[in-house]
């Protein structure tokens, strides 16, 4: 699908895909560059993708790794 760059770097969605999405006026969208592709997307997704990867941290198990009291024990380790 093709959109047309306008005056003052605007855009315009297309319906299909504002349907799509459920967008309306005064949404706020994210737009970011990944790899050299924009990449747009509503704040809903956004936050969504937050809470996955928050949800993903707290899963995370340490257990495994040596617990450092100090930089200086972890230097210490390090240039063994």
């Amino acid at each position: 699908m093709n959109i047309k760059f306008k005056a003052r770097n605007q855009i315009t969605i297309p319906e299909e895909i504002s349907k799509a999405f459920k967008l309306k006026e005064g949404d706020i969208l994210d737009i970011k560059i990944e790899n050299g592709v924009m990449i747009i997307q509503p704040m809903d997704l956004v936050k969504r993708e937050i809470k996955e990867l928050d949800e993903e941290l707290k899963n995370f198990k340490t257990k495994d790794y040596k617990k450092y009291n100090s930089g200086d024990e972890l230097m210490n380790d390090i240039l063994k």
